[in-house]
């Protein structure tokens, strides 16, 4: 009896084991194939987004280069001294667009030189009835920043809010703290502005997705607009590490 029950007993176990192995195999696929496709999607998504933000990063307003130029030709027929400053400012734009603005992150203080040289431009076209004051406050250090994010808001300021025949005034302020940066930009209203028209256009409606896609969740935007006064407020929360 014994001699019969052994024989019977080896081909239940080898089953068994072959199920388990077959069992174990076939986990082991569908996970390596779930990782893998997993890992297919992140690359995909991480690609369309590099890609959407290339593409809203370009769609910077043209005309303001275009208006420089024209400055820095009648700065240069009038003989100013103040053409070779201009057209050294213009040409740091200008590299800093074409070579800084496709990186992820730039260093903070760069970003600041950057929007410091769009305002000295905007300063030689305006006139002196138009006030203009740019504060940065805070350590600066080394802290970086995605590129162009605060430059929509400042062009917006200069395109809404410049009155040739009036005062007005455009107030930009920088606050720099160890988690947090700020950018605060206050501009006049025109008469005869269509009330809330500074809200729309395509820089701004760009720089709200690139705000979602690279700070979601880690940023506040507050818009707010009376009589005389537009005010944006913007405060970003920054990854120290």
């Amino acid at each position: 009896m014994i001699n019969d029950f052994k024989p019977h007993g080896k081909p239940q176990f080898s089953t068994v084991f072959s199920i388990i192995l077959i069992a174990v195999g076939s986990c082991v696929r569908i996970t390596s194939q779930w990782l893998h496709e997993e890992k297919e999607k992140t690359a995909i998504k991480k690609e369309k987004i590099s890609a959407e933000l290339s593409f809203l990063k370009s769609q910077i307003d043209p005309h303001f280069f275009f208006n420089t130029l024209n400055n820095i030709y009648s700065l240069a027929q009038l003989k100013s001294d103040k053409a070779p400053q201009t057209i050294l400012k213009l040409s740091e734009l200008m590299r800093y667009n074409i070579y800084d603005a496709d990186k992820e992150t730039v260093l903070l203080k760069d970003e600041i030189n950057y929007i410091q040289n769009f305002i000295d431009l905007q300063r030689i076209r305006l006139a002196k009835s138009v006030d203009i004051d740019f504060y940065v406050m805070g350590e600066i250090g080394e802290k970086e920043i995605e590129p162009l994010l605060f430059l929509p808001f400042i062009e917006n300021a200069f395109k809404h809010g410049i009155d040739y025949a009036n005062n007005c005034s455009i107030d930009i302020e920088i606050v720099v703290e160890e988690t947090e940066i700020s950018l605060l930009v206050i501009n006049s209203v025109l008469k005869g502005e269509r009330r809330s028209s500074s809200h729309s256009g395509v820089g701004l409606s760009n720089i709200h997705k690139r705000l979602e896609l690279l700070y979601k969740n880690r940023h506040t935007l507050t818009i707010a607009e009376n009589e005389k006064r537009f005010m944006v407020k913007l405060k970003l929360d920054i990854d120290e590490n």
